[in-house]
């Protein structure tokens, strides 16, 4: 306890109590610890603060990092616009079934109709001979009744754009045909559609010939009702049995039939029931529009629509895809199916509806796979066999409106362009208080850099075209134009995930720009991506999550030149109070001090009150001595050992030993030391002690 500081002078007054004092005067002294303290250059900053870090060679570095731009690309550099698919397109053809007829003449009702029954009886053997004669007699067979062929159950007109027909004999008669007409009409009106002249059918054998149908038509209708005539038919005995040296055989069962067939119909317009058939099927690539700059073979949209509209005058139910193959979700391409209902009295059918393209994958290499930009879709509408005839005409149409709308895209890969990108001047505050609170000081040297975050899947350059520093107190403003590439690598992608590439560059000559004390700095960046062009092979990409954040580095490393330089410690003076006797007259307060600062220091001693107010000070008129560094490091390894008095008085230390706190003051220079570093383990020690004299008078001694 401070209390016990004063028992040689209790004692003294025992004494003086046993004997009797006559003029006796006498001084004693009396040395009291009063207080310690230790400064490092850790209090220049507050405890929250962990910019002040320690370099590889211990020197005290303080690193500032300032966000200057994050850049997010993906929507400046990727536009997903198409242009819309507008088109109305006519049916592409209109195929109906395979219609046609067969009929069959017996050999009766040939020599009926011809009045021969009698002469040509059935089951007669008779020579070939009397059979011409007969038959010449009366100018061969005659016109056989009209056929009626009615397939209007099927088609009541037609006009063919394309299709066939096939005529077949087959002659089941014991006689050589030598020549028929057939002519095929539409029943209405007597148009003839179809006439040929077929020569030399032997017996027990068959003709077919195959007609181009269209082309003969040029245009004119057929009709669901038509007839059939065989005219100018002639025979004569087989050859062939005559030859052989047989009678001819009269069977009345025997028979000609004589058919038609008319196929592969394409028609340009019928009333009909039409079978279950493609309407328009068609392929198309489409390409992005506005993107010069990039060249894009993937992407994932995150969100976007496709509208759909659609005009028919079909007057059957259109069923209608919209296909594009090379988006998938989960494995299924992207697919639009509707349902056009069956336009009605000549009026149009109108229908819209709105289909989500959110999370597809987009494959932009076009139909053969090796484009960038581009896509390919298909449309294909059908009609079912129709259940009752209608109408239809090539002349008829679907007219459709299909958008991609508002696409976003969630990623993208391809060669995204030599886009750049210009910061404009951006400023960030400084504070060198934060580093050393005050002072004259200059630093040797200070690193800058830029340093570059990149997650985006593309190679970058920043080209700084100005760098300046203002200090506002002197208006003093510093400027350089730091040259050569800072380069950015390019962010790694693996599978779907995104890995940041720090790149670290270096601005030269900056140390300039700081000693000026600014109180901000400005930039004027310019970011250039793919600066060597398409370096990556169409392999660039990005993410809505990728980024590419610049900041600036700057490292302080406490190798400084100063003036000034401040550090202070407040520590509590008195832990009790100090009662101070009659004879004390006048005393000396000492620093012992152990430095380990390259630094002479010079102290001054606050002494506060409760209340942090300062009631006394005392200023030293010597400094405490610089640690002295190693020449081989030039760091101080052992400590400089000083002692500074203040001589204090009596009314004084009364005011000093009332006081709560005591500040201390060391205030640091390097003058003609040059530069010197700061290493993290350097403190000022101290330890204050009280060097007391006291003078005690009284009378001559009694006994």
């Amino acid at each position: 306890m401070k209390n016990r500081y004063w028992i040689i002078i209790v004692g003294l007054f025992v004494l003086i109590s046993c004997r009797r004092l006559e003029d006796v005067s006498w001084q004693t002294q009396n040395v009291v610890p009063i207080a310690k303290s230790s400064l490092t250059i850790s209090q220049l900053l507050s405890e929250e603060d962990s910019s002040l870090t320690v370099g590889d060679d211990n020197v005290l570095t303080f690193v500032h990092q300032e966000f200057l731009d994050t850049l997010r690309p993906l929507d400046s550099l990727v536009n997903l616009e198409v242009a819309p698919f507008d088109r109305t397109v006519t049916i592409n053809s209109l195929a109906l079934g395979t219609q046609g007829s067969n009929q069959s003449i017996t050999l009766g009702d040939i020599l009926t109709g011809a009045g021969l029954d009698n002469t040509l009886r059935n089951g007669a053997q008779l020579p070939g001979a009397l059979i011409n004669f007969a038959l010449a007699g009366t100018g061969g067979i005659p016109d056989l009744d009209p056929i009626d062929v009615d397939v209007s159950e099927f088609f009541k007109t037609a006009v063919l754009q394309e299709g066939k027909i096939k005529i077949n004999v087959d002659n089941q008669l014991p006689f050589d045909l030598t020549q028929m007409d057939i002519s095929i009409q539409n029943k209405s009106d007597g148009t003839v559609i179809y006439e040929k002249t077929i020569t030399n059918i032997d017996s027990k054998t068959t003709f077919d010939e195959e007609d181009d149908l269209a082309a003969l038509l040029n245009g004119q209708a057929i009709e669901g009702n038509l007839e059939v005539f065989v005219s100018n038919v002639e025979v004569e005995a087989s050859k062939a049995l005559i030859a052989q040296g047989q009678s001819i055989p009269i069977n009345y069962e025997d028979y000609i039939s004589i058919g038609f067939e008319i196929y592969d119909i394409k028609v340009e317009s019928a009333t009909a029931i039409f079978p279950e058939q493609d309407v328009v099927n068609t392929t198309n690539e489409v390409p992005l529009i506005d993107s010069d700059g990039f060249d894009l073979t993937f992407t994932r949209i995150k969100q976007g629509s496709i509208k759909v509209r659609s005009t028919s005058t079909i007057q059957d139910t259109v069923y209608f895809w919209y296909e594009i193959p090379s988006a998938t979700l989960n494995g299924a391409p992207f697919q639009v199916y509707v349902e056009i209902p069956p336009s009605e009295n000549g009026e149009s059918v109108v229908l819209e509806k709105v289909f989500p393209f959110n999370g597809y994958d987009f494959d932009l290499t076009g139909l053969d796979g090796t484009n960038t930009n581009n896509f390919y879709n298909t449309l294909r509408g059908s009609i079912k066999q129709s259940e009752e005839i209608i109408s239809l005409s090539l002349l008829d149409t679907i007219s459709l409106q299909i958008e991609i709308d508002k696409m976003v895209p969630e990623y993208v890969e391809g060669y995204l362009g030599q886009e750049e990108f210009s910061t404009g001047l951006q400023t960030i505050p400084v504070d060198l208080t934060d580093v050393l609170p005050s002072g004259d000081f200059t630093f040797e040297t200070v690193n800058t850099s830029l340093v570059f975050q990149n997650s985006l899947g593309i190679d970058g350059q920043v080209i700084i075209n100005t760098m300046q520093s203002k200090n506002e107190e002197t208006n003093e403003v510093v400027t350089i134009s730091p040259t050569g590439d800072l380069l950015i690598a390019s962010g790694e992608k693996q599978g779907d995930v995104y890995k940041t590439i720090t790149s670290e560059a270096v601005i030269e000559n900056t140390t300039e720009l700081f000693n000026s004390k600014p109180s901000e700095i400005s930039f004027d960046l310019d970011v250039k991506l793919n600066p060597e062009g398409n370096n990556n092979s169409f392999r660039d990409y990005i993410h809505e999550s990728n980024q590419l954040v610049t900041s600036i580095e700057i490292e302080l490393p406490l190798s400084i030149a100063a003036e000034n330089l401040t550090l202070l410690d407040t520590t509590t003076f008195l832990e009790e109070t100090l009662e101070i006797p009659a004879g004390l007259t006048e005393g000396t307060l000492s620093i012992i001090a152990n430095n380990q600062f390259p630094l002479d220091v010079g102290l001054t001693l606050y002494f506060l009150d409760a209340n942090y107010q300062i009631v006394d000070s005392l200023v030293s008129s010597e400094f405490v001595k610089a640690g002295i560094p190693n020449e081989s490091t030039n760091k101080v390894e052992e400590t400089t050992y000083s002692k500074v008095d203040f001589t204090v008085e009596r009314a004084q230390l009364e005011r000093i030993v009332n006081t709560e706190y005591i500040v201390f003051k060391a205030v640091m220079d390097t003058e003609g030391e040059g530069y010197q570093k700061i290493y993290d383990d350097y403190s000022l020690d101290f330890s204050i002690v009280g060097d007391f004299f006291y003078t005690i008078e009284g009378n001559s001694l009694k006994q």
